[in-house]
């Protein structure tokens, strides 16, 4: 599997279209302590604002655990031996700190260029195909509402999980191509 390097030594296989998160906010504060492997699960306890502040979620529904999909499992068991061994220590860190969200912004421009993806695609982008790809394999809408961190349905389902076809197959061919990964699902089925 292809893998270029990312800051803080993540890599491009740990691909955020899988687990749901958004690396930004979320993920750049995840701690050691926040990952289960065995129970393949991620608590989200605290997001990281664009100043690397660590805050905690906008919503109580915003502290959640998040499923890690099998294929992520090893990816990040992988990364978790590059963390120091502190439970505080974060996941994806410069210095020791979180990332900053322009440095992961900065990180996803540079890896559509070198994807050849010529359409500037949000990073936030991949957490709404996550909701749409959930939603059109049936995915009940309390627990999809649950995983996405929202109090409402009408926010996932309105803002994130409506996307047009075009949208979705743009998301898919982004994703595959930085992740050198295998499209999971075509985007006529994932718009539907």
């Amino acid at each position: 599997m292809h893998s270029s390097p990312r800051p803080g030594g993540a890599t491009t296989r740990s691909s955020p279209r899988r687990s749901g998160l958004v690396f930004g906010c979320r993920s750049c504060a995840l701690q050691r302590r926040d990952v289960d492997l065995e129970q393949r699960t991620i608590k989200v306890r605290r997001s990281a604002d664009k100043k690397g502040r660590i805050n905690r979620p906008k919503s109580e529904a915003g502290r959640r655990i998040v499923p890690i999909p099998e294929p992520l499992v090893e990816i990040l068991r992988e990364r978790l031996t590059d963390v120091d061994t502190d439970p505080k220590s974060y996941v994806w860190s410069t210095s020791g700190g979180p990332l900053r969200i322009e440095q992961v912004y900065k990180a996803w421009g540079r890896l559509l260029g070198y994807a050849g993806i010529e359409r500037q695609l949000r990073w936030h982008g991949l957490r709404a195909y996550y909701a749409t790809c959930h939603a059109s394999r049936g995915t009940e809408p309390n627990a999809l509402m649950k995983i996405m961190g929202h109090e409402d349905p009408r926010t996932t389902f309105a803002i994130y999980a409506r996307i047009h076809r075009e949208d979705v197959g743009a998301m898919i061919a982004a994703a595959d191509a930085v992740a050198g990964m295998t499209k999971p699902a075509a985007p006529a089925e994932a718009a539907e």
